[in-house]
């Protein structure tokens, strides 16, 4: 996989680079910079993707089973198998929602934490 190839799957996924940084605690500069290598290490492959699949909206695997199946009322033999693959999807998609909400609520707490210091501040 080229840099170039991550940069989109990046894009397609809905997340920025600065999503990605912030995960892998650097820099969108660095990641940047990183995928504008020659070759990348496959470490730093994985950890984007494994980024890329908790976080975005809807990852590359369940986007193409719920985009590509074929409940639109065909007379084909594998409605039956596309619908359960749809089924597994959207079992899929609802767990990566859930790890999203975790994730929210806690950068919403961190948030607050960094309000309620600031206030602390302010009203010395």
């Amino acid at each position: 996989m080229t840099g170039e190839d991550l940069k989109a799957y990046i894009k397609k996924s809905g997340l920025t680079m600065t999503d990605i940084a912030k995960q892998m605690g650097t820099t969108p500069q660095n990641i940047q910079a990183r995928l504008s290598r020659k070759t990348l290490r496959a470490d730093f492959i994985q950890r984007v993707k494994s980024i890329v699949d908790a976080y975005s909206p809807l990852p590359a695997s369940i986007e193409t089973a719920v985009v590509g199946s074929n409940i639109n009322g065909s007379n084909s033999s594998n409605v039956r198998q596309t619908i359960m693959s749809d089924g597994e999807a959207l079992i899929r998609e609802n767990e990566v929602l859930r790890q999203q909400n975790q994730f929210q609520q806690k950068q919403i707490e961190a948030q607050q934490k960094q309000i309620d210091a600031l206030l602390a501040l302010v009203s010395k």
